[in-house]
């Protein structure tokens, strides 16, 4: 099996496909890094990972939730850990660097950082770090996967960015499909408004922060559409069955 799957990630070709058309094949090879888009990627990695992650819980520092230690997640091909003290995240950062040189591991230090989340007296309370001979930067924000993670809790300035994404793409559209059919328009506004990525995750202290948030949202459908600015925005989503953006929101946190 391990030879079978060595052959197959030296020799493998991919095509670029787009319904019935090819693209020329290309190889793809595999650097010291885990390959982007692979199916079994996520696999590969969570069986070479595993024990690290057993090793980190089983060491008994870092965050806890009641008597459960929640001192790593590993996601893809990311490792987070969660300290609540610079000792704990020293043991912890020790044993992912033995682990590193046990099983022939490079960690990416260049996206590597820490961050503060707490009183904002502890931002200044920054010691270095050292971890695979390198000194880790901090950082107030933190992008992962599209997503700001901001060390005060509180996501203003990404929801402001998602509403200027979500009117240049709305924009876009319009001006590029404004005489495609009805079918079209709407297979279009599914791909790209409906799912309103990360609102989940987003803690604002005041509602009428994700109202502008809704607002924006609206306002794609009707660019989109061609509804006027005074059209009803509850019996326009209605008449064309499209959730509002509160339906999409309590459909995200039910699911996660």
């Amino acid at each position: 099996m391990i030879s079978l799957l060595f052959c197959w990630f030296r020799h493998q070709e991919f095509v670029a496909r787009w319904k019935d058309s090819f693209s020329n094949p290309f190889p793809v090879l595999n650097s010291r890094s885990v390959r982007q888009g692979g199916i079994l990627s996520a696999y590969f990695f969570a069986v070479y990972m595993d024990e690290l992650s057993i090793k980190l819980t089983k060491c008994g520092v870092g965050c806890r939730v009641g008597s459960v230690v929640v001192n790593n997640v590993f996601y893809a091909d990311d490792i987070c850990l969660l300290a609540s003290s610079i000792a704990a995240l020293k043991i912890m950062l020790d044993i992912c660097e033995n682990y590193a040189v046990q099983h022939d591991l490079i960690f990416n230090l260049k996206k590597s950082v820490c961050q503060c989340f707490g009183d904002s007296s502890l931002s200044d309370a920054r010691p270095l770090i050292r971890f695979c001979g390198k000194i880790l930067q901090w950082s107030d924000t933190v992008r992962y996967l599209e997503f700001d993670i901001n060390y005060n809790d509180r996501d203003y300035e990404e929801i402001n960015r998602m509403r200027r994404e979500i009117y240049a793409r709305a924009n876009l559209i319009a001006s590029r499909f404004t005489s495609c059919s009805y079918e079209v328009k709407l297979y279009l506004f599914h791909t790209y408004f409906s799912t309103i990525y990360c609102s989940s995750l987003r803690v604002p202290v005041r509602r009428n922060i994700l109202d502008k948030l809704r607002t924006a949202y609206i306002d794609a459908f009707r660019m989109i559409f061609g509804y006027s600015r005074r059209s009803s925005a509850s019996l326009m989503l209605m008449e064309n069955r499209i959730y509002d953006f509160y339906a999409i929101r309590r459909s995200a946190c039910f699911s996660m």
